[in-house]
């Protein structure tokens, strides 16, 4: 795979955003390879729709589950597939291919313990799509998302992708992905999470369906 220009890696990251229902970046920067590392690896920065209430996050989610992760898997996609008329101006103009355009996603299968928000229902097994991964040749970070593990539970803020895989994806990397604990309280990944109990989400699942 040829290695990302900065421009190219800017388009892919708007493209994500826009099909996968990520909140649009502000900004983007192609870090470049790891020294030192085996892997041909590609780093990308980007500033997320940051949220300024939970109850904000709430609304704008579809689902909000609580689950374990079962399993994980790497692969190639292309991130804009048959691109529509704006995609393509861009394209254009950047003279970015298609083969530039290849990003590493991980998908878990993650198993429903409560639904929150939403259609889930507990025993179901959701895809969930997270931009980079890594494979035997290549490795893609994307910023200091927490990590997922096989095993482990998780309450996930998420949005629909409505692709026909019937994916879904988090809204905010840093926002979206708490730890669980073996009562399914809230734990807290990253400093951007916000300190909330399962009370505390009922309450605002609550109200956002009042809005409705």
């Amino acid at each position: 795979m040829k290695n990302l220009s900065k421009a190219g890696a800017c388009v892919l990251l708007i493209v994500f955003a826009a099909l996968y229902s990520c909140s649009l970046p502000q900004k983007s920067i192609l870090i470049g390879n790891e020294e030192g590392s085996e892997h041909n690896t590609v780093e990308y920065h980007t500033d997320y729709y940051f949220y300024e209430t939970f109850e904000s996050l709430v609304n704008a989610a579809t689902s909000i589950i609580d689950g374990v992760v079962i399993s994980q898997k790497c692969e190639w996609r292309n991130l804009i597939g048959e691109p529509n008329e704006e995609f393509a101006q861009v394209l254009t103009e950047d003279s970015v291919t298609v083969d530039t355009l290849m990003a590493l996603v991980t998908v878990y299968d993650v198993r429903v313990l409560n639904d929150r928000k939403g259609t889930c229902a507990k025993g179901d097994v959701i895809k969930l799509v997270k931009l980079g991964g890594e494979t035997k040749d290549a490795r893609q970070k994307f910023d200091d998302s927490p990590t997922i593990e096989d095993g482990e539970r998780y309450i996930f803020i998420l949005t629909d992708l409505k692709n026909e895989n019937g994916e879904y994806g988090v809204l905010n990397p840093y926002q979206s992905i708490y730890g669980a604990s073996s009562r399914g309280e809230p734990v807290m990944l990253s400093p951007n999470c916000f300190d909330i109990t399962i009370e505390g989400i009922e309450a605002a699942v609550s109200a956002a369906d009042g809005r409705r």
